[in-house]
Protein backbone atom coordinates (compact mmCIF):
# COMPACT_ATOMS: atom_id res chain seq x y z
CA UNK A 1 0.00 0.00 0.00
CA UNK A 2 1.42 3.48 -0.62
CA UNK A 3 2.02 5.94 1.58
CA UNK A 4 -1.03 8.27 2.22
CA UNK A 5 1.48 11.38 2.61
CA UNK A 6 5.15 11.89 1.97
CA UNK A 7 7.53 11.57 4.06
CA UNK A 8 8.72 14.91 3.92
CA UNK A 9 5.15 16.64 4.18
CA UNK A 10 5.09 14.08 7.42
CA UNK A 11 8.46 15.83 9.04
CA UNK A 12 7.64 18.90 8.31
CA UNK A 13 4.10 19.30 9.58
CA UNK A 14 5.38 16.93 12.74
CA UNK A 15 8.28 20.25 13.26
CA UNK A 16 5.53 22.75 12.59
CA UNK A 17 3.25 21.45 15.55
CA UNK A 18 6.35 20.78 17.72
CA UNK A 19 7.20 24.34 17.50
CA UNK A 20 3.66 26.26 17.24
CA UNK A 21 2.14 26.37 20.37
CA UNK A 22 4.77 28.56 21.81
CA UNK A 23 4.83 30.92 18.58
CA UNK A 24 1.47 31.14 19.79
CA UNK A 25 0.98 31.34 23.05
CA UNK A 26 -0.27 27.64 24.25
CA UNK A 27 0.77 26.06 27.23
CA UNK A 28 0.40 22.02 27.60
CA UNK A 29 0.75 21.57 23.52
CA UNK A 30 1.06 17.42 24.21
CA UNK A 31 -2.86 17.67 25.71
CA UNK A 32 -3.77 19.49 22.50
CA UNK A 33 -5.34 17.49 19.90
CA UNK A 34 -3.96 18.41 16.31
CA UNK A 35 -5.44 18.21 13.11
CA UNK A 36 -3.99 18.93 9.86
CA UNK A 37 -6.02 19.33 6.62
CA UNK A 38 -4.63 19.92 2.76
CA UNK A 39 -2.76 20.08 0.52
CA UNK A 40 0.17 19.05 2.49
CA UNK A 41 -1.83 16.02 3.83
CA UNK A 42 -2.34 14.90 0.18
CA UNK A 43 0.40 15.40 -1.25
CA UNK A 44 -0.65 18.54 -3.54
CA UNK A 45 1.17 21.28 -1.73
CA UNK A 46 3.61 23.77 -3.94
CA UNK A 47 5.47 26.41 -3.36
CA UNK A 48 2.63 28.59 -2.27
CA UNK A 49 0.11 26.42 -0.30
CA UNK A 50 -0.05 26.30 3.35
CA UNK A 51 -0.79 24.89 6.08
CA UNK A 52 -3.86 24.20 7.90
CA UNK A 53 -3.95 23.16 11.30
CA UNK A 54 -7.28 22.61 13.43
CA UNK A 55 -5.92 22.31 17.50
CA UNK A 56 -8.64 21.38 19.93
CA UNK A 57 -8.37 21.64 23.64
CA UNK A 58 -10.51 22.37 26.42
CA UNK A 59 -8.74 25.67 27.36
CA UNK A 60 -9.37 27.40 24.08
CA UNK A 61 -12.47 29.44 24.59
CA UNK A 62 -13.76 32.21 22.64
CA UNK A 63 -12.18 30.84 19.43
CA UNK A 64 -8.41 31.84 18.25
CA UNK A 65 -7.95 32.03 14.51
CA UNK A 66 -4.04 32.96 13.89
CA UNK A 67 -2.04 32.72 11.06
CA UNK A 68 2.12 32.57 11.69
CA UNK A 69 4.57 31.75 9.30
CA UNK A 70 6.98 29.12 9.92
CA UNK A 71 10.08 28.43 7.36
CA UNK A 72 8.05 30.77 4.72
CA UNK A 73 5.08 28.16 4.93
CA UNK A 74 1.47 30.25 6.38
CA UNK A 75 0.04 28.18 9.15
CA UNK A 76 -3.63 28.73 9.17
CA UNK A 77 -4.22 27.12 12.88
CA UNK A 78 -7.76 27.45 14.13
CA UNK A 79 -8.27 26.83 17.79
CA UNK A 80 -11.60 25.41 19.32
CA UNK A 81 -12.64 23.44 22.53
CA UNK A 82 -13.90 19.55 21.74
CA UNK A 83 -17.33 21.40 22.56
CA UNK A 84 -17.38 23.44 19.83
CA UNK A 85 -16.55 20.54 17.23
CA UNK A 86 -18.73 18.55 18.72
CA UNK A 87 -21.77 21.27 18.62
CA UNK A 88 -19.89 21.57 15.11
CA UNK A 89 -21.10 18.38 14.17
CA UNK A 90 -24.25 17.69 15.48
CA UNK A 91 -25.75 20.86 14.87
CA UNK A 92 -23.76 22.68 12.28
CA UNK A 93 -22.85 25.65 14.77
CA UNK A 94 -20.13 26.49 12.39
CA UNK A 95 -22.04 25.76 9.45
CA UNK A 96 -19.95 21.36 9.49
CA UNK A 97 -16.59 23.20 8.80
CA UNK A 98 -14.96 22.02 11.44
CA UNK A 99 -16.34 18.42 11.58
CA UNK A 100 -16.24 18.43 7.53
CA UNK A 101 -12.50 19.10 7.64
CA UNK A 102 -12.19 16.25 9.54
CA UNK A 103 -13.91 13.53 7.61
CA UNK A 104 -13.10 15.22 4.01
CA UNK A 105 -12.09 12.43 1.83
CA UNK A 106 -10.50 14.24 -1.02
Amino acid sequence: MDKVILDKNLSFIERVIKELPPMVGFSNPKEILWLVFGSYVINMNTTDSDIDIIGIHDSFIGKKRRITIYQNVPIHLTAITMSDLKDDGESRLYGGYFSGKIIKID
